[in-house]
């Protein structure tokens, strides 16, 4: 096998593993590192990561901390 198909191989894995890894409520996505949490419920910043794949928050969930699962803003600790 050519190194280069050893390369797309090896990278496929790694997404794959590190997809399966996201919990409850979250996606593996291509992302720039912001998202809602529940400090910042909506991000008015500029985010300064470049993007790259993460398991991020879906729709109508934010972060309840850095790291933390992802939760219903309702939810949110006040």
């Amino acid at each position: 096998m050519s190194r280069i198909a050893i390369l797309c191989v090896a990278a496929f894995l790694v997404q794959a593993i590190s997809a399966e890894q996201c919990g409850d409520n979250e996606s593996y996505v291509q992302t720039n590192g912001c998202e809602p949490s529940c400090r910042f419920l909506v991000i008015d910043f500029p985010c300064a990561a470049a993007p790259h794949m993460a398991c991020q928050c879906d729709s109508g969930f934010v972060r309840r901390e850095s790291k933390g699962p992802c939760i219903k803003p309702e939810d949110c600790p006040k």
